[in-house]
Formats: structure tokens, C-alpha cells, sequence
């Protein structure tokens, strides 16, 4: 079996010599500015950049032992420093912090209820008369 390969046409190269640049004076090759009004420049950073990470801070337990309002009022400022918005977050948070006598007051609640919150509170406003 025999195979014919065509054959491809001559191409003829020429070479031109280019100008020799001494090596000392080469400079780099830097493309124009080219602005488009239409695209906001990008930001300059001066500074190195500052990541901060928020680290969360976990309630301290409460067994009933001490002031329940003292406990309300660390709570509540330890709501906004962690960024508990919404009820069910501070709900949460606040039954998990409950120890002891204290947590008693969970029983009979169900902490999946929209007021359980203002509940939990009252139980153990309740409890510390007693």
C-alpha cells in the first residue's frame, strides 16, 4: 500500500536585521493611557486593609442565685454586642444561659412561641418573689 502526501507550496523567509539597543538604555514597553469616562476609576489603596472579625461572646450561665434584673440588663447589652435581632435569637440564647433552679422556669414554655421571650423574663421575675 502505497500513500501520497501533497506536497505543500515553498514559503520563502526573510530575516531583517533589527537595530542593536544596548542593554543599559533598554526602557520598557508601556501601552498609552486609555480613559473611559464612563468607568469610575479604580480605588487607589494607600494603606493596607483591616479585617475585623466580631467574635462572639457567649452568656454568662444564671442559676437564679443572683438579681434577675442584673441578669436582664447584662443580657440586653449582650443582645446588641453579639447582634441578636430578632426574638428568636434572644430567646435562644437566653434559655440556653439558664442553669439550675433557674432553668425550671422552661418547663412548662414553649420557647417556639413568639412571646417566649417577655415569658421567660416574667417567669423568673416571678420565681425570684418567691
Amino acid at each position: 500500500m502505497t500513500h501520497t502526501v501533497p506536497s505543500l507550496p515553498l514559503v520563502a523567509l526573510s530575516f531583517e536585521s533589527l537595530p542593536a539597543v544596548p542593554v543599559s538604555k533598554a526602557q520598557p514597553v508601556v501601552p498609552p493611557l486609555v480613559v473611559n469616562p464612563s468607568t469610575p476609576p479604580a480605588p487607589v489603596v494607600t494603606q493596607s486593609q483591616v479585617v475585623l472579625v466580631k467574635q462572639f461572646q457567649p452568656p454568662k450561665p444564671y442559676s437564679g442565685a443572683s438579681s434577675w434584673k442584673d441578669c436582664r440588663e447584662y443580657f440586653e447589652l449582650l443582645d446588641t454586642v453579639n447582634g441578636w435581632i430578632t426574638t428568636e435569637q434572644k430567646t435562644e440564647q437566653l434559655a440556653l444561659a439558664l442553669e439550675g433552679p433557674a432553668s425550671k422556669v422552661l418547663r412548662d414554655l414553649d420557647t417556639s412561641q413568639p412571646q417566649a421571650y417577655s415569658l421567660i423574663w416574667e417567669a423568673l421575675h416571678a420565681a425570684s418573689v418567691l
